[in-house]
C-alpha cells in the first residue's frame, strides 16, 4: 500500500484514476479526491504544513511506501505566463513549509522507520542558465536567476537527497493533461482562454520540455515496483519555446494563435530536463508533439461525454 500527499493535484488525481498495479492508495491532506468519484481505500484529513500532525500521522501508517505530490506550485488554478502558480500565491509561509519542511518530515521519518519515498520536484530547482538539464545536475545555488518557488523546492529536494532513507526523486517540467476532475490545468486555461478570444501573453523565448501526466503516473508505478534510490526525470524528449508550445497547441486545436502585451519578463530562461534514467525502467516520456495531440484527444472526448459542444479536431 501506499499513501499519497497532494492527491488532490493534478499528478495526484491522475495517479489515483490508474492507480499502479498491485498497489493500494490512501491520501492524506485537506481535499479529499474522493468528493470528486475518484477511487480511494482510505483518506485522512490533514493539514500537511502541520508538522506534529504529519509524523503522528507516519508513526501509524501501515504504508509501505509514501509518495508526496504536494508541490503548490503544481496544484491547478489560475496560472501564471509559465503555467505555474506563484509561491506566496496564498499563504507564503505554508507553501515553504510544503515545499521545504515537509519533504524533511518525511524523509526523516521514512528513514526511520524504513519506507520508500517518493518525492516531486521540478526543473525549476535550476536556474535557467544551461538546460535542459539532466539527472547529474544539483539544484542551482541561490541567485537573481532562481526563483522564490525554486529556490524553495531545491531546498527540500536537497534534504530528501541527504537522507539516508530509501528515496526516489522524480522532476517534472511544466506538468499537462489527465483530465483532473474540476480544474483545468496550464495548458486547458489557455485553450479556454483562446477560444474566448482572449489573447494570451507569454514568455516567447523560455524552453520547456513540457511532461504529460500519464507519463509521470507510468512511471511512479515503475518507481514503487523496484524502489531504487536514484532521481528520475520525467519530460519531454523534445525541446520546445512556450511560444513554439502555444503554437503547435493551437494547430493541434484549430484554434488561432492570440498573443497579447508585452511578453513577461524572464524570456531567456533556458529550462526543461534530460531523460535517461526513467528509459531503464521501460518508461518512454512522450514528447510535446505527441503530447499534446493526445490532450486535445482527451479534451474532446471529455466534451462529448459531458454533451457540451466539441470543435472538428480532425487533421487532413
Amino acid at each position: 500500500m501506499a499513501l499519497v500527499f497532494g492527491a488532490s493535484s493534478a499528478p495526484g488525481t491522475h495517479l489515483l484514476r490508474q492507480p499502479p498495479a498491485g498497489w493500494a492508495l490512501e491520501a492524506a491532506g485537506r481535499t479529499d479526491p474522493r468528493t470528486w468519484g475518484l477511487p480511494l481505500r482510505r483518506f485522512h484529513p490533514l493539514d500537511l504544513s502541520d508538522g506534529p500532525a504529519v509524523r503522528a500521522l507516519l508513526s501509524g501508517s501501515p504504508a509501505d511506501a509514501w509518495i508526496n505530490l504536494a508541490i503548490p506550485c503544481l496544484a491547478p488554478g489560475p496560472a501564471d505566463a509559465r503555467g505555474m502558480g506563484a509561491l506566496g500565491a496564498g499563504d507564503p509561509e505554508r507553501e515553504r513549509r510544503l515545499l521545504v519542511d515537509l519533504p524533511g518530515w518525511l524523509a526523516d521519518e521514512a528513514e526511520r522507520q524504513d519506507r520508500y519515498l517518493v518525492q516531486l520536484s521540478t526543473d525549476e530547482v535550476f536556474d535557467g542558465e544551461a538546460g535542459p538539464y539532466g539527472e547529474e545536475d544539483p539544484p542551482s545555488p541561490p541567485s537573481d536567476r532562481l526563483s522564490p518557488t525554486g529556490a524553495a523546492l531545491g531546498t527540500g529536494e536537497a534534504r530528501v537527497y541527504a537522507s539516508r532513507a530509501r528515496r526516489a526523486i522524480v522532476r517534472v517540467c511544466r506538468p499537462y493533461g489527465g483530465g483532473h476532475p474540476s480544474r483545468p490545468d496550464w495548458v486547458a486555461q489557455w485553450a479556454e482562454a483562446l477560444e474566448r478570444g482572449a489573447p494570451l501573453v507569454i514568455p516567447s523565448a523560455e524552453q520547456i520540455t513540457p511532461t504529460w501526466v500519464p507519463d509521470l503516473t507510468e512511471a511512479l508505478g515503475a518507481i514503487l515496483d523496484r524502489q531504487p534510490r536514484r532521481i528520475y526525470h520525467v519530460a519531454s524528449p523534445e525541446v520546445v519555446s512556450l511560444d513554439g508550445f502555444l503554437a503547435h497547441l493551437c494547430r493541434e486545436a484549430g484554434l488561432p494563435a492570440r498573443r497579447g502585451g508585452v511578453p513577461e519578463p524572464g524570456n531567456g530562461r533556458r529550462g526543461g530536463l534530460r531523460v535517461r534514467e526513467v528509459h531503464k525502467l521501460g518508461v518512454r516520456p512522450l514528447g510535446y508533439r505527441e503530447g499534446l495531440r493526445r490532450f486535445v484527444g482527451d479534451r474532446g472526448s471529455q466534451r462529448l461525454s459531458s454533451g457540451s459542444p466539441n470543435r472538428d479536431n480532425s487533421r487532413s
